[in-house]
């Protein structure tokens, strides 16, 4: 499948969205590639996603964030199921339109 739409729509969102639930859900293998964003971002993105906590965290310091205990605990857990699941991320940035073609 492939997804576009102008910036700012909802794109990589609406992806890692099913990703989550076909890779951790159905226990399937995954591939998520991304022309726009490093694979580290994504895989920020959907740690985030899962554990429902800011990504804002993750550039944070303990003591700058209410209730660090208990966010990174779910930081942490999203982590670990993903671990547990065939998951490739792929935000190579040297794909060209034409690259789904060949």
């Amino acid at each position: 499948m492939a997804i576009g739409a102008r910036h700012k729509m909802g794109k990589t969102a609406f992806t890692l969205k099913i990703a989550e639930y076909v890779a951790i859900e159905e226990g399937k293998g995954i591939a998520t590639f991304s022309l726009e964003i490093p694979k580290e971002q994504i895989y920020e993105r959907m740690v985030s996603s899962r554990s429902r906590i800011d990504s804002g965290l993750f550039y944070q310091s303990s003591e700058d964030v209410y209730n660090f205990d208990t966010e990174f605990a779910k930081a942490s857990q999203a982590i670990s199921e993903y671990n547990n699941t065939k998951c490739y991320i792929d935000g190579s940035p040297s794909y060209s339109s034409s690259w789904p073609r060949s």
